[in-house]
């Protein structure tokens, strides 16, 4: 079976990733590759492991989180995306995927993009997709099965040059608004070191965004953001991978 999904996002030093229904402990910086993985005090050093999970011929993708994480434009070569997925038509397909409360900042074309398939209950909810270059759309490729909803999408070169904000597809309630992040310069990304990754004072809302306690309730929620900051269970969160 040919199944691939590639989510191209920068890597915090502690979160957790859920794969196959289980919860799994990434630290960037305690971590070791010889831990289960299964608690933050016997976490993996990378997602390696999990992604050599994910691809050791397993008979289905199933059941799947991917929260507050950022990716900066990703998908230069492949994709032209941040979140780009592909699964072979005549494979089984996957389904049930959580994406919530991440951040796409990407000046190559899309938040998303999809090659053909069927995407069953892949739901995009919380999400900031923020497009620095031209496009078409703020979502590529042809997809049934993914549900978007409440996500928050901009694209600073439309509206920069005074052109229509770029088409959206399968959206419910979404967000039109420039999301005020704080983005870095030409160079500022340039060695940073992964033990500092979650350190870094870029990507999130000044004062006045239209992202802050714009987010929908989840029933389960995450604990921390990316920065590590608290998440409350009660109050309306907001989009993308800041909470604070």
């Amino acid at each position: 079976m040919r199944v691939l999904l590639l989510f191209l996002f920068f890597i915090l030093q502690m979160f957790s990733v859920s794969v196959q229904g289980k919860e799994y402990y990434i630290d960037s910086v305690a971590g070791k590759e010889t831990n289960d993985g299964r608690s933050p005090q016997t976490a993996w050093r990378s997602l390696a492991k999990a992604n050599f999970y994910h691809y050791a011929g397993a008979d289905t993708w199933d059941a799947n989180i991917v929260r507050y994480n950022i990716s900066y434009n990703d998908g230069e070569k492949n994709g032209q995306c941040g979140i780009f997925m592909w699964c072979d038509p005549a494979a089984v397909q996957m389904k049930n995927l959580h994406a919530y409360n991440n951040t796409v900042v990407n000046n190559f074309g899309y938040g998303v993009n999809f090659l053909p398939g069927r995407y069953e209950n892949f739901i995009f909810e919380n999400n900031i997709f923020l497009i620095t270059g031209q496009t078409d759309e703020f979502t590529g490729g042809n997809f049934t099965g993914a549900e978007f909803n409440n996500n928050l999408y901009w694209n600073f070169a439309h509206a920069q040059s005074g052109i229509t904000q770029p088409d959206l597809r399968f959206e419910t309630a979404p967000v039109f608004a420039d999301p005020l992040l704080l983005l870095p310069q030409e160079g500022q990304m340039d060695n940073l070191q992964p033990r500092m990754i979650n350190a870094i004072p870029f990507f999130k809302p000044s004062a006045g965004s239209p992202a802050v306690r714009a987010g929908k309730i989840l029933l389960i929620p995450a604990e921390k953001d990316y920065w590590g900051h608290a998440i409350s269970a009660s109050e309306r969160p907001n989009i993308g991978a800041c909470g604070k």
